[in-house]
């Protein structure tokens, strides 16, 4: 098998070093090489890649860098790039192993300006020695395109997320407005109802039995729909979240879902000493109450856990459960459908910077892992 050989071009005399220390062009007596390299459009170097001089430059790259050709011939490559000597010494060695490379980079001109480039490097034998020949292109203003459109696309997430977080914002607002008006308003006139007819049960108990009978059932109505009322009011925005915080809220919550589901639900909680931003409590409880009506409706769970801990400017908390593990692909949050519950929490994570995460658990059951910054 033949072995690949790096190109060679004809030379007629080497590159050499006058007294002065400005190298004489190669082929500076050769009309092809003035055709093929000096005179070509493209922006073009010569390096040796073992000390990284700079030992000929076209007549585009003088143009570009700003540089006259006797000036460029005593400059080194580390002149140019930006990048730690180390670094671009290593770059230099894996093009001549690799017999070529292509690679971006910052370069410096002669009037301090940086423009990024893309090179496109292959070695030549000059003279018996490996030469890197350079193409580079002035990629600057397609690099600022491509910042602009992610700056833009960063303002468009901003705004999307801020639209988020006055839509959740107005929503639990109205739930405030809702919960207040079914607790202050309905409950207590159901309540004044309520007493009124113990009132009425006492004074007609002597003279009619059908009567009676008939208050008592509507007592019993007044008194399901007064509990239902509460449970309402309570599920729209349980007021032991504003009175006392996300703690003590997370902790009835818990014991209210093992009592409504059977499935017992245990929370805990490490080294959370101080009431948290206001949304972010909000969230968070919104976030393990979806998760908790996932597991009772979905995953056949027995126990589940709510666990929440605060390290430095991070906050962790988890929701975990014994039963059948999330389906195939649900791990990729992509896969979340608009309008499920997991796409929910999601949206609610993002809102917050979070970040999220299902793992499925050794034995059984899934862990829903969500982090927040505090910071």
């Amino acid at each position: 098998m033949e072995q690949d050989h790096p190109k060679t071009l004809p030379i007629r005399k080497p590159l050499l070093p006058t007294h002065s220390g400005i190298a004489v062009s190669i082929f500076e007596d050769d009309a092809r090489y003035k055709q093929i390299f000096r005179g070509n459009p493209a922006i073009q170097i010569l390096v040796d890649p073992m000390n990284g001089r700079i030992m000929d430059a076209n007549d585009a790259a003088c143009r570009f860098y700003g540089y006259d050709h006797d000036r460029f011939c005593t400059l080194t490559i580390f002149d140019l790039n930006t990048l730690p000597r180390g670094e671009a010494l290593s770059n230099m060695k894996k093009a001549l192993v690799e017999r070529g490379g292509f690679f971006r980079f910052t370069h410096r001109k002669a009037d301090g300006t940086t423009h990024q480039v893309e090179v496109f490097t292959t070695p030549v034998t000059i003279s018996g020695r490996d030469v890197l020949y350079s193409t580079i292109h002035d990629v600057t203003d397609r690099h600022e395109e491509v910042k602009k459109q992610a700056t833009e696309s960063a303002r468009e997430l901003r705004e999307q997320r801020e639209r988020l977080a006055w839509r959740i914002e107005t929503i639990e607002e109205e739930r405030r407005k809702i919960s207040r008006e079914l607790h202050d308003g309905v409950g207590q006139l159901l309540t004044a109802a309520y007493l009124n007819l113990e009132l009425l049960e006492d004074a007609i108990a002597e003279n009619s039995d059908e009567a009676v009978r008939l208050l008592h059932k509507v007592r019993q109505l007044l008194d399901k729909t007064i509990q239902e009322t509460r449970n309402i009011s309570h599920d729209l925005r349980p007021a032991v979240l504003d009175d006392f915080g996300l703690v003590p809220g997370l902790r009835m919550l818990a014991e209210e879902f093992s009592e409504a589901s059977g499935v017992k639900a245990i929370f805990q909680q490490f080294n959370i000493d101080t009431r948290l931003d206001p949304r972010l409590e909000t969230t968070i409880y919104r976030i393990c109450q979806e998760a908790l009506n996932n597991i009772a409706r979905h995953s056949g769970a027995t126990e589940a856990a709510i666990e929440i801990f605060r390290k430095g400017d991070q906050l962790t908390f988890t929701v975990n459960d014994n039963g059948s593990g999330i389906p195939a692909g649900y791990q990729d949050h992509q896969s979340f459908r608009a309008g499920t519950g997991l796409n929910n929490i999601k949206e609610r994570v993002d809102l917050h910077n979070g970040r999220m995460q299902i793992n499925s658990l050794k034995k059984s059951g899934t862990e829903l892992l969500i982090e927040f910054p505090l910071s």
